[in-house]
Formats: C-alpha cells, sequence, structure tokens
C-alpha cells in the first residue's frame, strides 16, 4: 500500500490489546510503518461500530478506539478504503500498548 492516503487520525491506541491472548509475539513481527486492515464488525454484541485491527497476516490486534470507530465503520460500510499504520508498539507492565495513524484512500 502506498503512502499516499489521507491522514485523517494522527495517531490513537488500538483498544482490547490484552484480550489478545499472544499480543505480544503478533506485535513483536509487525515493523514500524506495517499496513494494517481495518474490518466493520458490525456483528459485535457489546459496539455496533466497532472496528478490528489486523495485522497482514489477519491477525487480530484488537479494535479502533470507540472515539473513532463510528467514522471509520461508516467508511468502510460505504466502500471506502480506510487502513491503518502501525506507528509503534510499547510493552508497559502487562499491557502492548500499539498506536496507529487511520488513512483514507480514495
Amino acid at each position: 500500500m502506498e503512502h499516499t492516503g489521507i491522514c485523517f487520525i494522527e495517531g490513537t491506541t488500538i483498544a482490547g490489546t490484552n484480550h489478545v491472548g499472544n499480543i505480544r509475539q503478533i506485535a513483536s513481527r509487525i515493523p514500524q510503518g506495517a499496513c494494517l486492515l481495518l474490518e466493520h464488525d458490525d456483528r459485535n454484541p457489546f459496539d455496533p461500530w466497532a472496528v478490528k485491527v489486523l495485522d497482514e497476516q489477519r491477525n487480530r490486534l484488537g479494535y479502533v478506539s470507540c472515539a473513532h470507530n463510528e467514522v471509520i465503520a461508516r467508511l468502510l460500510d460505504g466502500g471506502k478504503k480506510v487502513m491503518g499504520r502501525l506507528k509503534r508498539i510499547a510493552n508497559v507492565e502487562s499491557w502492548t500498548r500499539i498506536e496507529m495513524g487511520v488513512y483514507l484512500y480514495d
């Protein structure tokens, strides 16, 4: 994926990484700047706007923060190509903090 997308979220933390059993192992294989796939999880029982964040091998990393997920879900539902781009990973005690930017390719 080219880096020519429009950045509309400079940086957001992926939510729910602590619910992914092998997140540190998965995250350790993702290079900085890697493309992250976003999918609207409209069957999520907790949030109808939930957007899954996946690596290129389709391993789930977590979810887009609820502060941003409705806009992203609506764009995805409208057929727009919206992708994440890995900014940084930090292990903070037992939590793996993954930050990404979100880009629109139109």
